[in-house]
């Protein structure tokens, strides 16, 4: 683990599982803080500073695809554990910063899905959290088939925009987000409801 000061950004790379959702993430801010990565030199940004662990660097595609790397996520197919009315799943990767997907009540886990349509090589990930202040604890897992996921990311952190590198030639169709908890409660000692503006995801 690096300790960059400030607020905490934790990854570790994933193992794989068998579809079922839990764990945690940490992503940094577009526009965020350059900050080293874990084990096979991979670069994330982190929110307002933090620590970054075990996140593998990412390479050009499997099978040597060209290009740049591109937003694959935008307006594709999602479904969510739970939605609330008017900040339904697909609002979370409409490409508006003035629309968010949110659950309906504060309990965990609640996972968010996306189905890119066809595999693809996988560079990274960016989530904007509707509380930048707040410490969101998520997972990141992905899936050829929406049946066995395997977990590629674990993290934890805060920031207007977390993005973190995803470990080294992945590639999936289906790209599933599980919030398991959210830190501090509310002032009343509710949990902090999953919810963000914006899911990106960056690959070829």
């Amino acid at each position: 683990m690096t300790d960059l000061g400030g607020d905490s950004f934790m990854t570790e790379a994933g193992e794989s599982t068998g579809g079922a959702a839990g764990g945690t993430s940490n992503t940094g801010g577009l526009g965020g803080v350059p900050a080293n990565g874990g084990a096979g030199g991979g670069v994330a940004t982190g929110g307002s500073g933090g620590n970054v662990a075990g996140s593998a660097g990412n390479v050009a595609g499997s099978g040597g695809s060209a290009g740049a790397p591109h937003e694959l996520a935008v307006g594709k197919k999602v479904t969510a554990s739970d939605e609330q009315t008017g900040n339904e799943a697909s609002k979370g990767n409409d490409n508006d910063a003035t629309t968010r997907w949110c659950a309906t009540d504060g309990s965990f886990p609640q996972w968010w899905r996306v189905d890119l349509g066809a595999t693809h090589p996988l560079v990274q990930v960016s989530i904007r959290f509707e509380y930048p202040d707040r410490r969101y604890f998520y997972l990141v897992e992905t899936s050829p088939d929406d049946t066995v996921y395997t977990q590629q990311i674990t993290a934890n952190g805060t920031g207007v925009t977390q993005t973190i590198a995803l470990p080294a030639n992945v590639s999936a169709r289906y790209v599933r987000v599980t919030v398991t908890s959210a830190t501090p409660l509310y002032a009343n000692g509710t949990n902090t409801w999953v919810s963000f503006w914006e899911f990106s995801l960056t690959g070829y």
